[in-house]
Parts: structure tokens; C-alpha cells; sequence
């Protein structure tokens, strides 16, 4: 938005309150250029020009003007003006919003007198902002014009007042500007009193400003009101995109007396089109993010159906394993068991063997000596036994010799033609190794 410089009012080029005020009614031609009339309602919207400049001076101070004139009572009736007549207060227009069923309106509006926030006429400096609703059920929705019809009255007011009308397009998620009237101005900490103009909008906000119409309104303490009227229809090409704010600005920086009425009334009309293509696009992406939604919940879903398999494949090969190496460690003990058991069956059958064959030895060996034991009783012939000093000289060579020369079961030697042989028969002793002793 063009910067807007600010302007003023010298002390030395206004009029004392003790001369004679000699101001040109609403009606009279104030000296400045052609100005082309707008085409819609018949209005001039002229910028401040020199001839105002001069008129408002440069180096401003903020008083109070005191002026002897007539004024307008107190919002009531008058001789001069009937408060409000037909053309002082612009009521919501009928046709709000135009019935056209391709596009699609949207409507604001503003009307108050008195205006609450300024009955003390303490403000000089003020901004009414209205937001204007953007479609919200509509895909990136196109501004194809903007109407507004402005009427601010004042009555009981002195010098010309500046106003200006801002159309603004917030396009961060910034915080809302707040709706209504506003007496805090931004001039970047430096207030410097007069007449200036400041755009109210908030730090950090992308502001676009799409149109900005800037104008002088002449007053007179003439008993009177006066009217400023500004009515335009803009036609625009704006897609807006999420998170925006669409704003109507309208700033007046005036001299308010004691005794200033003011009556204002605002309404918006803004008309937007639907984006097809955006829309179609949009749809598009919905059903694709649908279709790769569940392509990938399907692949999610098969690969934890994979790795569930695996890790159940996994727990029955591991027990299967497991089962396999009990069966091998079963199989191992059932061997050991039946080796044990195949050793103890046969220690018992060595040892059933050998006490079969002890006792079978010991049944031969007490029936040989007994059937010995027979025959030296029954004194057979041929054979002798040996006296007790050959027994003991035959017992000490049996000694001498291996183990299994001497008689175990203890029978008696008998004397033959060779030596001696014990009872039992088994065992014999030559001369030659008893006569060796």
C-alpha cells in the first residue's frame, strides 16, 4: 500500500475565535483541480491538493476549536435538519446479498448514531474495521469484486477532516484485527498531534492492501450536517488461501468540539467464485492420499501378517528344535537306563554264574572229601598217609609253589610211588620238590 504522508494545520493560518468566520458552506466550491465524479453514485473522492494543504498548514497542534456559530442539538430535532432524514442514515441495502446463484455473496455492515466509542469527543484520530466473511465451505475461493457504501455525518465540527477507505487482505495465520472502532494508532511510537492518516493493522501480519481511496470532508458550525459519502464497487481477481482475513478500513483523523455529533453507517457486499479446477484438484488429491492411505495400511498390514509368520515360524522351528533335542536326550537316557540295566543283569548273572560254579566246586570238592575221607577210613591198598612231619614239611613246600598247587579244600596228602597227592586228587607234589625244601 502507498505510504500516506501525514498533514497538518499551522496556529498562524487559522482564524481567531474573535474575527469573523467566514467558511464556505457544503454547497460553495472549494479551490482545487477537476476531479473526475465517480460513475456509480456521483461522488468526488478527491486526495488532499494544494489548495488543502495550504488551507490545513503544515505544522499541526490538536486544539479545540471555539468558534461562535449555531449548532445542531443534541441528536434531536431541529428548524435547519431533521435528525435523520431520508438521506443522513444509510440503512442495510435490500439487495444484500445479490441473488445470483453462480457466485457467492458475502455481507457486513456497521451502523450507529451516536457512535458509543467516540460520545466524549476526546478521539480525533479513529478507525472503524470490519471483517468481511471469506467462504468457508469453498476450495480456495476467488474475490471477483468488493462494493462498499461509506456515510459518515457529522454536525457541530470546524475544519476539514481527512478519511480514508482501506481494503485489506490478511494472508498469515496472524491474530485477527480486532472489529469496531479503535482509537490506537501505529505511527511507530511518534504521535505528533493534527490531522494524520495510519492504517490500523497488527505487527506481524502479511497485509495486502487492494485498494485504498483516500479524501478531504469540509465541515462548517454552520447548524448543519455534513455528509461524506463514498461508494465504490471494485472489481478484483483474488484467490485467497487458507488462514486469510478480508478487512474494510475506513480511517478519519478530524477536530472534534464539545458538542461534535457523528452518525456513520457501512455496508460491504463482497462476491467470490468457487474454484472448479482447485476443487477438482483438491478432490483428486483426497482420493489419491485415500488410495496410498490404504495401499499403505494394506502393506503395513501384510508386513505385520509377514513378520508375525516369520516369528511364529521361528517359535515352532525353536520348539521343534527343542522337542528334537529331548527326544535325543530321552533316547540317550532310555540307553544309558538300558545298559545300566543290561549291566546289572549280567553282574547278577556273572555273579548268579559264579556262585553256581562256587557252590558247584564246593559240592565237588565235599564229595571228593568225603568219598577220601571213605577211602582212608576203609584203608585201601596201596596208598598211605603221610605222618604229621611230612604234612608240615609238605604244606611248606605247597608254600613255596604257585596257588594253585595247594589244595584249597584242605584234604591230606597220601603217599604214592611218585610223591604225594592230596586227598581230592587234584593236586600232586613229586619227590624232587619236597626233597628241594
Amino acid at each position: 500500500m502507498p505510504s500516506v504522508s501525514p498533514y497538518y494545520s499551522r496556529l498562524d493560518d487559522r482564524r481567531p475565535s474573535s474575527r469573523p468566520v467566514e467558511q464556505p458552506t457544503q454547497r460553495q466550491a472549494v479551490s482545487q483541480p477537476d476531479i473526475p465524479l465517480d460513475q456509480q453514485c456521483g461522488c468526488a473522492h478527491p486526495a488532499l491538493t494544494t489548495a488543502l494543504a495550504q488551507m490545513l498548514g503544515r505544522d499541526g497542534v490538536y486544539i479545540q476549536p471555539t468558534v461562535n456559530a449555531r449548532t445542531v442539538a443534541q441528536y434531536a430535532m431541529t428548524s435547519s435538519l431533521a435528525t435523520p432524514p431520508s438521506t443522513d442514515t444509510i440503512q442495510a441495502s435490500r439487495t444484500f446479498p445479490p441473488q445470483d446463484i453462480r457466485m457467492v455473496h458475502t455481507h457486513a455492515s456497521y451502523s450507529a448514531q451516536p457512535i458509543p466509542e467516540l460520545i466524549s469527543n476526546e478521539n480525533g484520530d479513529w478507525t472503524l474495521t470490519l471483517n468481511v466473511p471469506i467462504p468457508q465451505d469453498k476450495v480456495h475461493p476467488t474475490l471477483t469484486s468488493f462494493s462498499y457504501t461509506i456515510k459518515y455525518s457529522t454536525a457541530n465540527d470546524h475544519w476539514a477532516s481527512v478519511v480514508q477507505s482501506n481494503i485489506l487482505l490478511a494472508t498469515t495465520e496472524s491474530e485477527a484485527i480486532p472489529e469496531g472502532i479503535s482509537t490506537r494508532l501505529n505511527t511507530n511510537g511518534n504521535y505528533r498531534g493534527g490531522i494524520t492518516v495510519v492504517p490500523q493493522t497488527r505487527e506481524g501480519a502479511d497485509t495486502m492492501c487492494l485498494s485504498s481511496v483516500l479524501a478531504i470532508k469540509r465541515n462548517d458550525l454552520q447548524g448543519q450536517w455534513n455528509h461524506f459519502v463514498d461508494c465504490q464497487q471494485i472489481i478484483l481477481d483474488v484467490r485467497i488461501v487458507q488462514s486469510s482475513h478480508l478487512y474494510l478500513q475506513f480511517h478519519v483523523s478530524e477536530y472534534p468540539t464539545s458538542v461534535m455529533l457523528r452518525s456513520l453507517s457501512v455496508d460491504v457486499s463482497a462476491t467470490w467464485l468457487d474454484d472448479q479446477e482447485g476443487r477438482r484438484l483438491l478432490h483428486e488429491l483426497h482420493e489419491y492420499e485415500i488410495q496410498a492411505n490404504d495401499a499403505e495400511a494394506q502393506a503395513s498390514a501384510e508386513k505385520r501378517a509377514r513378520k508375525v509368520a516369520e516369528t511364529q515360524q521361528a517359535i515352532n522351528e525353536l520348539a521343534e528344535e527343542e522337542a528334537k533335542k529331548r527326544q535325543r536326550a530321552a533316547e540317550r537316557q532310555l540307553a544309558v537306563d538300558a545298559r545300566a540295566r543290561n549291566e546289572a543283569v549280567a553282574q547278577a548273572d556273572k555273579a548268579s554264574l559264579e556262585r553256581q560254579v562256587a557252590e558247584a566246586r564246593a559240592e565237588a570238592e565235599k564229595r571228593a572229601r568225603e568219598e577220601v575221607e571213605s577211602r582212608l577210613h576203609t584203608g585201601k591198598e596201596g596208598q598211605r598217609i603221610a605222618d604229621a612231619s611230612v604234612q608240615a614239611k609238605i604244606k611248606s613246600t605247597v608254600n613255596r609253589l604257585a596257588e594253585d598247587r595247594n589244595c584249597s579244600a584242605g584234604y591230606v596228602w597220601l603217599q604214592e610211588a611218585r610223591g604225594f597227592r592230596c586227598g581230592a586228587g587234584g593236586h600232586i607234589i613229586s619227590w624232587e620238590e619236597l626233597n628241594a625244601a
